[in-house]
């Protein structure tokens, strides 16, 4: 069995060695690596042939958030604006109703502010301010 990833990287392709029952039939769960996400295709074949036909696809969806976390050098100033302050890279298709909330700590207030509430493979990243 094998599985190749279509949409980030073509042609790479991962082997799964799989062993029919008594009944000529095989169960093989795909775990995906932390950094998968896009189309995936796969199909079967014998050791011995090398004819590698698409039987069928899935996706799996991801998101990168850049950079992971993010540190003031400095008490920002009331009502000042972060701009573009995390990107978020959609992965593997199409998300909408996107928003983004933080919970109020010690009287400050922040203000996600939201490039986009929708992405996909055309459009895949949506940039945050922050209004403090």
């Amino acid at each position: 069995l094998w599985v190749n990833e279509e949409s980030s990287s073509p042609g790479r392709r991962r082997k799964l060695t799989v062993k029919t029952n008594s009944f000529g039939t095989f169960r093989r769960f795909y775990q995906p690596y932390s950094t998968d996400a896009g189309v995936f295709v796969y199909g079967g074949e014998h050791p011995t042939y090398n004819d590698l036909a698409v039987q069928g696809e899935f996706s799996i969806m991801g998101i990168d958030v850049i950079p992971s976390y993010y540190y003031f050098r400095s008490f920002p100033s009331e009502g000042e604006i972060v701009g573009d302050a995390f990107t978020f890279r959609f992965k593997g298709g199409s998300f909408s109703g996107i928003n983004a909330t933080f919970n109020q700590e010690n009287d400050i207030t922040i203000l996600p502010s939201l490039s986009s509430t929708i992405a996909n493979s055309t459009q895949d990243t949506v940039l945050m301010s922050l209004d403090i």
